[in-house]
């Protein structure tokens, strides 16, 4: 389903899952809605879709190997407060460090 704002202005909000049901992405990116179904079908057959760096949030989870008791959490989510795809707040185990981008 869509808003009429989206229809107007063609931005799509989205949301990536990886392969047991986590979110690992959230953005957006401009587009045609149409009925939906040429985007269901790419969401369905390329778990990279979309491609862009209009990503919002990253979640990373089970750690860099090093610590086992990070397997099944959440280890990082890197933000990206201008939706351009650079990172400007990484938290890292509840810790942030905040980038500046001037």
């Amino acid at each position: 389903m869509v808003d009429a704002v989206a229809l107007t202005s063609q931005i799509i909000f989205y949301k990536k899952y990886d392969i047991v049901g986590r979110l690992t992405e959230e953005g957006w990116f401009t587009g045609d809605w149409d009925d939906g179904t040429e985007l269901q079908e790419k969401a369905d057959t390329d778990p990279n879709y979309p491609e862009q760096t209009s990503w919002r949030k990253r979640y990373i989870f089970d750690g860099d190997g090093s610590n086992p008791y990070l397997i099944s959490r959440l280890w990082k989510i890197f933000s990206s407060n201008q939706g351009d795809g650079n990172t400007d707040v990484e938290s890292l185990n509840g810790k942030r460090n905040i980038k500046s981008t001037l």
